[in-house]
């Protein structure tokens, strides 16, 4: 039955790659509800114990909220006055937009957010800057994906959540450091090697000419979805930036709350309760309860607007690989790589086959929740420097390949080019420099290992 299990999960990672329209989740719950009552108590009920409960509320939280966020214009407000800071400035706005994107992701929009709302300012600004839509991809995917492992986004939600329920993985690492080491040392292995990708493959040429922006970029070329002329619009959005950074406050002060230095000097009742901050689900359900009850909102829109399709893939794929990882799968993958491979040079192996299927498929819906499991396992026998450095490379080679056009963030690029001619030679460039990035994402694992392995 595992065999079979098996067989059809590679089925499901095919017809996504033939069919890109198709939401690998779907069938992967169909393919649940079908064959877990097999294994349990025979009763469609026992599907209800693989669904990742959670999570599902996590993201959904979050994702609400900055539906909310995008429909009452505040985050086209803050795009725009930013972006009109380095107009003057040409050789500024590529390093500008790789912070503006990273920023903006780490915060909690997420990279495909991130890239839907940036990618209609960015190309554009290509043309006129002499940069390739190829190049421009390269730097704004890059910066999204560096940020990705943010606690506030969709892979972070998903990493933190798994190794807080890992038995193994929380006694050989502390759960809110590995948080953000696996988000400062993704951010620095992906940063540089979008930096160098980028000066190496011409930018570095592009950016000695001297191009002037023009003060005003037309309106076709922003795209924003919010209009700031009235005063009704403007105080609404004073509203949601007060009430934004009161969120962000409070989700700081739950971050150091959690230290265990507060343990006893503080009273347990109004520890715990600020700890609770630290979700990030709690402050997304938190935020989306205070701007729908302190403003007017179009919620059927707002509704309309959540990542579903995200979501069901991501809890879609996470259902079906519970139901393997019960069956045993990643016990036997994991006596496979024990067996066959060298110790120093698993995380390589992890890194480089993480890399290869997030770039045929998703990374958070498919690459991690296959990857992580036989991590979890393979760390169960592992010193703590090996166990995080499996984490970090399958959280590095999962997102180093994501500017491949077959993704959600190549494609959503991809979509701003005008002529037919220049995006089917960004394709092109796209998927080769995507399997370029295997072997990179495998070099990366090498080095994080021996880091590790010296401060032993």
């Amino acid at each position: 039955m595992l065999s079979l299990l098996s067989a059809l999960l590679v089925c499901i990672l095919l017809l996504s790659i033939v069919k890109p329209n198709l939401n690998a989740g779907i069938p992967a719950f169909v393919l649940a509800l079908l064959f877990a009552p097999l294994q349990g108590t025979g009763t469609a009920g026992s599907v209800a114990g693989l669904f990742p409960s959670s999570l599902f509320l996590t993201l959904l939280g979050v994702t609400l909220f900055f539906s909310i966020l995008r429909n009452t214009g505040f985050i086209d407000f803050v795009l725009e006055r930013v972006l009109s800071l380095t107009r003057r400035s040409p050789q500024l706005v590529p390093v500008s937009l790789f912070l503006i994107v990273a920023a903006m992701t780490a915060a909690g929009f997420g990279n495909i957010a991130t890239i839907a709302l940036i990618a209609p300012v960015a190309l554009p600004l290509a043309v006129r800057l002499g940069i390739s839509p190829f190049l421009m991809t390269l730097l704004i995917v890059g910066a999204a994906n560096a940020a990705s492992f943010s606690p506030l986004t969709l892979p972070g939600v998903y990493m933190n959540n798994f190794i807080e329920k890992s038995s193994s993985l929380s006694q050989k690492m502390n759960p809110p450091t590995m948080r953000w080491l696996v988000f400062c040392l993704v951010f620095l292995i992906i940063s540089l090697s979008t930096a160098f990708s980028f000066l190496l493959l011409g930018g570095r040429r592009r950016l000695s000419r001297h191009v002037q922006i023009p003060e005003q970029i037309s309106e076709n070329e922003l795209k924003f979805k919010g209009e700031l002329n009235s005063g009704s619009e403007n105080r609404s959005i004073k509203k949601t930036a007060r009430i934004t950074a009161a969120l962000f406050v409070i989700f700081i002060a739950g971050n150091i709350a959690g230290f265990d230095y507060w343990t006893g000097r503080i009273p347990a009742l109004p520890l715990n309760l600020l700890r609770r901050a630290a979700d990030v689900g709690f402050i997304g359900w938190l935020g989306s309860a205070s701007l729908l009850l302190l403003q007017p909102a179009q919620n059927e829109k707002i509704l309309k607007d959540v990542p579903w399709s995200t979501i069901i893939l991501v809890c879609g794929m996470s259902t079906y690989i519970e139901l393997l990882s019960r069956m045993g799968l990643p016990q036997v993958i994991s006596s496979l790589v024990q067996k066959n491979v060298p110790e120093l040079f698993i995380p390589s192996g992890f890194a480089a086959g993480s890399a290869l299927l997030s770039a045929f498929s998703s990374s958070v819906g498919v690459a991690l929740p296959v990857f992580m499991p036989i991590a979890d396992v393979l760390s169960r026998s592992a010193d703590p420097e090996l166990a995080q450095t499996l984490v970090v490379s399958v959280a590095s080679g999962t997102h180093l390949v994501d500017a491949s056009p077959l993704s959600t963030l190549g494609a959503l690029c991809i979509a701003q080019i005008k002529t037919a001619a220049e995006q089917q030679s960004t394709y092109r460039r796209l998927l080769i420099y995507s399997f370029c990035m295997v072997p990179v994402a495998a070099i990366w694992a090498f080095f994080i290992r021996l880091v590790f392995g010296s401060l032993q």
